[in-house]
Protein backbone atom coordinates (compact mmCIF):
# COMPACT_ATOMS: atom_id res chain seq x y z
CA UNK A 1 0.00 0.00 0.00
CA UNK A 2 3.14 2.42 0.45
CA UNK A 3 4.46 1.74 -2.61
CA UNK A 4 1.36 1.78 -4.70
CA UNK A 5 0.56 5.26 -3.22
CA UNK A 6 3.66 6.61 -3.37
CA UNK A 7 3.82 5.35 -7.10
CA UNK A 8 1.25 7.37 -7.67
CA UNK A 9 2.17 10.82 -6.40
CA UNK A 10 5.94 10.29 -6.95
CA UNK A 11 6.93 12.72 -10.31
CA UNK A 12 9.51 10.38 -11.96
CA UNK A 13 7.99 6.92 -11.03
CA UNK A 14 7.73 4.51 -13.54
CA UNK A 15 5.14 1.24 -13.36
CA UNK A 16 5.35 -1.30 -16.38
CA UNK A 17 1.80 -1.34 -17.68
CA UNK A 18 2.89 -5.53 -17.91
CA UNK A 19 3.36 -5.81 -13.71
CA UNK A 20 -0.04 -5.28 -11.17
CA UNK A 21 0.36 -3.97 -7.71
CA UNK A 22 -1.57 -6.27 -5.85
CA UNK A 23 -3.06 -5.95 -2.67
CA UNK A 24 -5.17 -9.00 -1.24
CA UNK A 25 -5.99 -11.27 1.50
CA UNK A 26 -3.81 -14.32 1.68
CA UNK A 27 -6.75 -16.75 1.07
CA UNK A 28 -7.03 -14.59 -2.34
CA UNK A 29 -2.74 -14.83 -3.51
CA UNK A 30 -1.43 -12.27 -0.83
CA UNK A 31 0.13 -9.20 -1.77
CA UNK A 32 3.05 -8.76 -4.11
CA UNK A 33 4.36 -7.00 -7.17
CA UNK A 34 2.43 -9.61 -10.14
CA UNK A 35 3.17 -9.93 -13.80
CA UNK A 36 -0.06 -9.62 -15.76
CA UNK A 37 1.57 -9.85 -19.13
CA UNK A 38 4.52 -10.73 -21.05
CA UNK A 39 7.84 -9.20 -19.61
CA UNK A 40 10.83 -9.30 -22.40
CA UNK A 41 14.28 -9.98 -20.51
CA UNK A 42 15.74 -6.39 -19.52
CA UNK A 43 12.83 -4.75 -19.04
CA UNK A 44 12.55 -2.34 -16.47
CA UNK A 45 9.13 -2.89 -14.75
CA UNK A 46 9.35 -0.71 -12.42
CA UNK A 47 11.00 2.67 -11.35
CA UNK A 48 11.06 4.58 -7.83
CA UNK A 49 14.06 7.13 -7.13
CA UNK A 50 14.91 7.09 -3.38
CA UNK A 51 15.28 10.58 -3.48
CA UNK A 52 11.50 10.97 -3.67
CA UNK A 53 10.51 8.31 -1.08
CA UNK A 54 12.77 9.73 1.90
CA UNK A 55 13.73 7.44 4.65
CA UNK A 56 13.06 8.34 8.09
CA UNK A 57 16.76 8.42 9.89
CA UNK A 58 15.78 8.31 13.60
CA UNK A 59 19.69 8.81 14.77
CA UNK A 60 19.83 11.86 12.46
CA UNK A 61 16.19 13.40 13.19
CA UNK A 62 17.28 12.97 16.83
CA UNK A 63 20.44 14.92 16.75
CA UNK A 64 19.31 17.77 14.89
CA UNK A 65 16.65 18.65 17.17
CA UNK A 66 16.94 21.49 19.72
CA UNK A 67 17.02 20.37 22.87
CA UNK A 68 13.76 22.18 24.67
CA UNK A 69 11.87 22.79 21.53
CA UNK A 70 9.83 19.74 21.63
CA UNK A 71 8.36 17.59 24.63
CA UNK A 72 7.98 14.51 21.99
CA UNK A 73 11.98 14.55 20.43
CA UNK A 74 13.17 15.40 23.93
CA UNK A 75 11.63 12.30 25.31
CA UNK A 76 12.68 10.27 22.81
CA UNK A 77 15.86 11.49 22.64
CA UNK A 78 16.26 10.38 26.41
CA UNK A 79 14.91 6.87 25.53
CA UNK A 80 17.42 6.27 22.32
CA UNK A 81 20.25 7.55 24.42
CA UNK A 82 19.87 5.10 26.91
CA UNK A 83 18.90 2.39 24.42
CA UNK A 84 22.86 3.40 22.81
CA UNK A 85 24.25 3.44 26.13
CA UNK A 86 23.15 0.14 27.33
CA UNK A 87 24.23 -1.73 24.62
CA UNK A 88 27.53 -0.05 24.74
CA UNK A 89 27.82 -1.15 28.75
CA UNK A 90 26.98 -4.59 27.80
CA UNK A 91 26.22 -7.21 25.10
CA UNK A 92 23.25 -9.25 26.94
CA UNK A 93 19.30 -7.87 26.01
CA UNK A 94 20.10 -7.42 22.46
CA UNK A 95 16.27 -8.20 21.60
CA UNK A 96 15.41 -5.34 24.82
CA UNK A 97 17.78 -2.56 22.51
CA UNK A 98 16.34 -3.54 19.27
CA UNK A 99 13.13 -3.26 20.87
CA UNK A 100 14.16 0.22 22.05
CA UNK A 101 15.40 1.28 19.10
CA UNK A 102 12.14 0.46 17.28
CA UNK A 103 10.18 2.15 19.48
CA UNK A 104 11.83 4.84 18.78
CA UNK A 105 11.18 4.76 15.69
CA UNK A 106 7.43 4.71 15.83
CA UNK A 107 7.45 7.68 17.90
CA UNK A 108 9.44 9.39 15.00
CA UNK A 109 6.58 8.29 12.91
CA UNK A 110 3.49 8.98 14.56
CA UNK A 111 4.94 12.74 16.16
CA UNK A 112 5.51 13.61 12.21
CA UNK A 113 2.45 12.04 11.09
CA UNK A 114 0.47 14.10 13.90
CA UNK A 115 2.04 17.48 12.95
CA UNK A 116 1.86 16.48 9.05
CA UNK A 117 -1.73 15.85 9.75
CA UNK A 118 -2.04 19.38 11.31
CA UNK A 119 -0.35 21.29 8.97
CA UNK A 120 -2.52 19.60 6.04
CA UNK A 121 -5.18 20.54 7.78
CA UNK A 122 -4.28 24.00 9.56
CA UNK A 123 -7.31 25.92 8.97
CA UNK A 124 -9.36 23.57 11.62
CA UNK A 125 -8.74 23.31 15.13
CA UNK A 126 -5.63 22.13 14.60
CA UNK A 127 -2.62 24.56 15.33
CA UNK A 128 0.74 23.54 14.02
CA UNK A 129 3.66 25.32 15.80
CA UNK A 130 7.04 26.61 13.63
CA UNK A 131 10.09 23.98 14.97
CA UNK A 132 11.76 21.01 14.02
CA UNK A 133 9.14 18.81 13.80
CA UNK A 134 7.30 20.87 11.20
CA UNK A 135 10.42 21.03 9.04
CA UNK A 136 10.74 17.23 9.10
CA UNK A 137 7.01 16.29 8.27
CA UNK A 138 7.64 18.57 5.83
CA UNK A 139 10.99 17.19 4.44
CA UNK A 140 9.15 13.89 4.55
CA UNK A 141 6.06 14.86 3.50
CA UNK A 142 5.71 12.52 0.61
CA UNK A 143 6.77 9.45 2.95
CA UNK A 144 4.53 10.29 5.62
CA UNK A 145 1.53 11.04 3.11
CA UNK A 146 1.87 7.26 1.47
CA UNK A 147 1.73 5.86 4.61
CA UNK A 148 -1.41 4.73 5.78
CA UNK A 149 -1.25 6.44 9.47
CA UNK A 150 -4.71 7.49 10.36
CA UNK A 151 -8.00 7.21 10.32
CA UNK A 152 -8.92 10.25 7.90
CA UNK A 153 -6.71 8.43 4.80
CA UNK A 154 -9.23 5.72 4.68
CA UNK A 155 -12.40 5.62 2.82
CA UNK A 156 -13.91 8.64 2.75
CA UNK A 157 -17.58 7.08 3.07
CA UNK A 158 -16.45 5.15 6.42
CA UNK A 159 -13.82 7.80 7.88
CA UNK A 160 -13.23 6.09 11.24
CA UNK A 161 -12.25 2.90 9.41
CA UNK A 162 -8.92 1.74 10.85
CA UNK A 163 -5.71 1.57 8.38
CA UNK A 164 -4.50 -1.86 9.92
CA UNK A 165 -8.04 -3.41 10.96
CA UNK A 166 -6.75 -7.12 11.16
CA UNK A 167 -3.64 -6.50 13.18
CA UNK A 168 -3.83 -7.72 16.82
CA UNK A 169 -2.87 -4.64 18.16
CA UNK A 170 -6.53 -3.55 17.44
CA UNK A 171 -7.66 -6.50 19.18
CA UNK A 172 -9.28 -6.22 22.05
CA UNK A 173 -8.53 -9.37 24.92
CA UNK A 174 -11.21 -11.45 24.17
CA UNK A 175 -10.51 -11.67 20.34
CA UNK A 176 -6.91 -12.36 21.12
CA UNK A 177 -8.12 -15.42 23.30
CA UNK A 178 -10.29 -17.13 20.80
CA UNK A 179 -8.81 -16.00 17.44
CA UNK A 180 -4.95 -17.32 18.59
CA UNK A 181 -6.10 -19.78 21.16
CA UNK A 182 -3.52 -22.62 21.05
CA UNK A 183 -1.36 -20.88 19.16
CA UNK A 184 2.80 -19.22 19.51
CA UNK A 185 1.30 -15.88 18.20
CA UNK A 186 -1.11 -15.87 21.31
CA UNK A 187 2.10 -15.25 23.58
CA UNK A 188 3.46 -12.73 20.85
CA UNK A 189 0.65 -11.18 20.80
CA UNK A 190 0.38 -10.94 24.39
CA UNK A 191 3.72 -9.65 24.72
CA UNK A 192 3.81 -7.15 22.04
CA UNK A 193 0.35 -5.60 23.50
CA UNK A 194 1.91 -5.51 27.21
CA UNK A 195 4.55 -3.88 25.77
CA UNK A 196 3.29 -1.26 23.61
CA UNK A 197 0.70 -0.30 26.09
CA UNK A 198 3.81 0.52 28.91
CA UNK A 199 5.40 2.63 25.76
CA UNK A 200 2.29 4.56 25.31
CA UNK A 201 2.12 5.34 28.85
CA UNK A 202 5.55 6.77 29.05
CA UNK A 203 4.72 8.73 25.73
CA UNK A 204 1.20 10.38 27.26
CA UNK A 205 2.29 12.83 28.70
CA UNK A 206 4.72 14.69 25.92
CA UNK A 207 2.52 13.54 22.60
CA UNK A 208 -0.52 15.50 24.56
CA UNK A 209 1.68 18.36 24.76
CA UNK A 210 2.80 18.40 21.86
CA UNK A 211 -0.46 17.49 19.85
CA UNK A 212 -2.96 19.46 22.54
CA UNK A 213 -5.27 20.28 19.82
CA UNK A 214 -6.01 16.75 18.78
CA UNK A 215 -8.71 14.16 20.49
CA UNK A 216 -6.60 11.87 22.66
CA UNK A 217 -8.14 9.11 20.23
CA UNK A 218 -6.95 10.24 17.43
CA UNK A 219 -3.18 10.50 19.10
CA UNK A 220 -3.73 7.03 20.13
CA UNK A 221 -4.93 5.91 16.66
CA UNK A 222 -1.52 7.59 15.44
CA UNK A 223 0.79 5.60 17.83
CA UNK A 224 -1.43 2.67 17.43
CA UNK A 225 -1.04 2.58 13.82
CA UNK A 226 3.07 3.62 13.52
CA UNK A 227 3.35 0.60 16.09
CA UNK A 228 1.62 -1.54 13.34
CA UNK A 229 3.79 -0.19 10.29
CA UNK A 230 6.97 -0.39 12.10
CA UNK A 231 5.81 -4.53 13.39
CA UNK A 232 5.11 -5.01 9.80
CA UNK A 233 8.07 -3.45 8.07
CA UNK A 234 5.29 -1.78 5.62
CA UNK A 235 7.28 1.38 6.26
Amino acid sequence: LLWEKTLEVAPDSYVNPAIDLAIRPPEKGGTGILAVDDVKKDTIVLCLPLEQVGMIDAASILDSAPEGEDAVFDMLNVMWNKGVASEKNKKKGEDTQEGKRLAVLVGIIAHLQLTRYKDKTAWTANEVKEGHALEESRRLGLFLDAMPLLPQQSAPNNPLQHPFPTHFLYWDDDEIEQLLQGTMAQTKAREVRAGVGLVIREWSAAFLKEHSSMKQSEILNAIFSAFTAVLSRSF
